[in-house]
Order: structure tokens, then C-alpha cells, then sequence
């Protein structure tokens, strides 16, 4: 068979579609390959962001538990002034209130940043004194620690014989480091 000059325009419809249709057979996997592909990433993406959102709803959940479980103490900790602001005054004014003869020497104040939510402050105070006995020294410091806000913590104590002391007077010189030590919810 011949293909003549005026046959051409005649084959060129065919022929025309014949090789769009080898373009369009050529293409059409590459770009469904490509949907595919962007489709799986998408998905994928979905799929961690439902993991992070699931994550976060249980982390809400366990956090909305431990508020509970925890509350009680944090008020707890908050009524006995371990929770908040220390106050200097209110620590002169018990260690003032004490029948004990003492001098007394507040040291600077340090912070220490104890979580992301708190700020843990530490004062410090030297007593020094003389008390008849050691039972007076724990009744001393049992007063005064429950007297001002905080958690008192007695880092130390030494004690030393009056020579001489005689009846009821005093008869040990008592010198103790006790810091006290609060929790400044940070803003």
C-alpha cells in the first residue's frame, strides 16, 4: 500500500492521535506516580498530626488527673507558707518573740530556679544564745520554725558548757545555722 500526497491530510487526525495517545500513555503513569507519592506524604503528615493531637488530649488528660491528685498538697504546702514569698520581718519579729537571750545575723538571701514553674528561695539565719538545757534550744527552734512561713531546715548546731552557770541560769551556749527555705511560683 502507497500513501499518496493527497491521503495526508486525511492521516493526519489518526496519526495525530495515535501519538497523543502514546504521550498521554506515557505521562499519565508518571503523574499518577506523582499523586500517588503526594498523596502518601499527605496522608502521612495527617497521620502525625492526628499522633501529636491524640498525644496532646492525653497529656491534658493526665494533667487534669494530677491536678486533682496533687491539690490537696499544693494547698497543703501553700497553708504552711512553703508556697510564696518569704518575709524578713515576720522571721525578726518571731526570733524577737522568743523568751530565749539571743543575737542573731540574717545571711544574703540565694534563689535557686527549682523547675520551670518555681524559684526556690533559701534564707538563712545564725542564732546564737544561752539556754539551760538542750531541751530549751529544740523548744527554740521548734518555736520559731512553726512561726514563720517556710520549710526550716537547721543546718547546724554547736553547743558549748557555761562554766560557772549556776541554779536556773542558763547553762550552754548554743550557736545554729537554720535556713528556711520557700517555693516562689515563677509568672
Amino acid at each position: 500500500m502507497k500513501i499518496r500526497k493527497k491521503d495526508l491530510p486525511r492521516l493526519f487526525m489518526p496519526v495525530a492521535l495515535v501519538l497523543l495517545s502514546l504521550a498521554f500513555a506515557l505521562f499519565l503513569p508518571a503523574a499518577a506516580n506523582r499523586f500517588r507519592e503526594r498523596m502518601a506524604r499527605e496522608k502521612t503528615g495527617s497521620e502525625e498530626a492526628l499522633a501529636m493531637a491524640r498525644e496532646k488530649v492525653e497529656e491534658g488528660m493526665r494533667d487534669r488527673q494530677n491536678l486533682g491528685i496533687y491539690q490537696s498538697a499544693y494547698r497543703k504546702l501553700e497553708q504552711q507558707g512553703v508556697i510564696g514569698k518569704f518575709s524578713r520581718m515576720e522571721l525578726v519579729e518571731n526570733l524577737g518573740k522568743s523568751d530565749v537571750e539571743m543575737q542573731y545575723s540574717i545571711l544574703p538571701q540565694f534563689s535557686v530556679t527549682a523547675a520551670d514553674f518555681f524559684r526556690m528561695k533559701v534564707d538563712r539565719v545564725e542564732i546564737r544564745g544561752r539556754v539551760l538545757h538542750e531541751g530549751k534550744l529544740i523548744d527554740l527552734l521548734t518555736q520559731i520554725g512553726s512561726a514563720t512561713p517556710g520549710l526550716p531546715l537547721v543546718e547546724g548546731c554547736s553547743l558549748s558548757r557555761i562554766d560557772g552557770a549556776s541554779g536556773g541560769e542558763p547553762r550552754l551556749q548554743v550557736s545554729c545555722l537554720v535556713s528556711w527555705v520557700t517555693l516562689e511560683p515563677l509568672k
